[in-house]
């Protein structure tokens, strides 16, 4: 096998160009002198083999060590598969659900979304600190900012409402977790609506369909709360803004008889209030104006203008 080797090597030796090839029927001056250029370039062959048997050694290591990465990386799988099955039970150790109960339901529902709406927000919060972590030690290879991921050339820029739903929806949780038994830490129903109204607001802020509807949801569950407290209790200023946000939202997605009916009732009480705030009235007519005129309603629409002026 070693001479079948060598016989390869003086071959590509030969054919590349390195050694000279005798020709046919060579004389002894011939045989001479190919002996005379194999001894001279000697060294040439030795480097060949020498690189071959080092690209042969690199070549088992690098099979070596990959085949190491891959069995500790099922070690590692394994680990985590063993990790995750013995915290099973605990994770299913959830409080029963009644189905035919809808308000358990819908509690149990909302709690699992705040759970990872929760669980969101600490994770923007760890990668915000690896990223500083990261801006602390920078590169030593050059300025390559144009090409990171993590490329920002405005960082102290807004990034938009996202965060500012994330960190609200976290504190109205934990607020209502406060006043849960073992905590009793009272939550009174004005201090629970001012907070989920600012969440409607940056909600409605985003201007997208899926933010629009959730913020649909939680104004209507303020309105049915504050209608069903006693009239001592009742807030109208937060009760005529209900409604016009409310008329807003529909008239977003087009549904004007909602949306007038709504900005209605939110100009009624608006102009009801013995202090009547004109700005918030004004504002009220003009977008009930607006729902009027794309209704086809201009008869209404041109009289409530004139009443504006």
């Amino acid at each position: 096998m070693t001479a079948k080797f060598s016989e390869s090597v003086a071959r590509f030796s030969v054919d590349q160009g390195f050694l000279p090839e005798l020709g046919e029927n060579p004389g002894p001056l011939d045989r001479a002198r190919h002996s005379f250029a194999m001894s001279l370039k000697q060294n040439v062959i030795q480097s060949l083999l020498s690189h071959i048997s080092s690209y042969t050694g690199v070549l088992q290591l690098s099979l070596l060590t990959l085949s190491f990465s891959q069995e500790e990386v099922q070690a590692r799988i394994r680990e985590l598969t063993d990790a995750i099955r013995t915290q099973m039970p605990v994770l299913t150790q959830r409080p029963a659900i009644a189905w035919d109960d809808d308000e358990t339901l819908t509690r149990e529902s909302e709690s699992f979304t705040q759970e990872i709406q929760a669980w969101r927000l600490s994770a923007d919060d760890v990668a915000a600190g690896k990223s500083a972590r990261k801006n602390t030690f920078p590169s030593l290879v050059g300025d390559g900012d144009a090409e990171s991921d993590d490329f920002n050339p405005e960082p102290d820029r807004d990034n938009g409402p996202g965060r500012d739903i994330l960190i609200y929806q976290k504190g109205i949780a934990l607020r209502e977790q406060l006043s849960r038994p073992g905590y009793d830490v009272d939550f009174p129903f004005a201090e629970q609506a001012e907070m989920q109204e600012r969440h409607a607001d940056i909600l409605m802020a985003c201007e997208t369909e899926e933010e629009t509807l959730k913020a649909k949801i939680i104004i209507q569950g303020l309105l049915s709360m504050e209608v069903k407290q006693p009239e001592r209790d009742r807030d109208p200023d937060r009760l005529s803004r209900l409604y016009h946000k409310l008329g807003d939202l529909h008239f977003r997605i087009d549904d004007l008889p909602r949306a007038q009916k709504f900005l209605g009732r939110a100009l009624e009480g608006r102009k009801s209030r013995a202090l009547m705030r004109l700005e918030d009235v004004r504002v009220t007519a003009e977008l009930l104006v607006k729902a009027l005129l794309r209704a086809q309603a201009f008869d209404e629409a041109r009289g409530l203008q004139r009443w504006i002026q």
